[in-house]
């Protein structure tokens, strides 16, 4: 190699060139096919099961727990994805410190102009004991403060797997102001591994080409 006057960089330029390829060649595969491969694989399963052919996420959310944004937990006995409702919805409001402040049950909802508006609604305030303080308030409809949004009900109910990394940073972004640790974890775990598997092809290469003039 000194006889020629080339570097071991010059030499293999082109093998870093095919590798810095196939790293990005990895990393989008894995950003825009296999999560719909994933999410395609599910859906002929469903269909095999017996049942309906509708696309998935039209398909009612039945019984599900939601962490929110600012501190807040819902739970949904129902939720139609093509009307934006709600049915048997409870939400509970806690501080930093995930102490309960208020309940607040409603037999129905509607996702409207960009708000959720909740129909006979009660609402429960807690003490710092834990303790309901003072009477429930009833009202018949109720414009509510919140910032989740139906699409943020659908995402929570898909698998990792089947988002990218964009949706997967996205949705992570929304939660880091809440107490939801262990989701948070698991979503920068995924986040971290769908741009270390390309990176670990470089790296690979960069350690093996040394290697070959020892």
């Amino acid at each position: 190699m000194r006889s020629s006057g080339l570097s071991i960089w010059q030499i293999n330029k082109v093998t870093l060139l095919l590798g810095l390829i196939l790293s990005c060649l990895i990393f989008l595969i894995n950003e825009k096919i296999v999560p719909a491969s994933q999410y395609r694989l599910m859906q002929i399963k469903v269909k095999k099961m017996g049942m309906s052919d509708k696309n998935l996420s039209e398909q009612p959310i039945v019984n599900a727990a939601i962490y929110g944004l600012d501190n807040k937990l819902f739970f949904i006995g129902s939720f139609n994805p093509k009307d934006n409702s709600l049915k048997n919805v409870i939400v509970f409001e806690q501080d930093e410190s995930q102490n309960i402040l208020s309940k607040i049950a409603a037999s129905s909802g509607e996702y409207k102009d960009g708000r959720w508006i909740f129909y006979d609604c009660i609402t429960y305030k807690y003490s710092i004991s834990h303790q309901i303080e003072g009477e429930p308030e009833y009202v018949k409809a109720k414009i509510m403060d919140y910032k989740d949004t139906p699409w943020d009900i659908r995402k929570q109910q898909l698998q990792i797997s089947y988002m990218n990394s964009r949706q997967l940073s996205d949705y992570r972004d929304r939660l880091l102001k809440s107490n939801a640790t262990a989701i948070i974890r698991n979503y920068n775990v995924e986040i971290q591994k769908r741009f270390a598997y390309p990176l670990s092809v470089v790296i690979l290469m960069l350690i093996s080409i040394p290697s070959r003039y020892l």
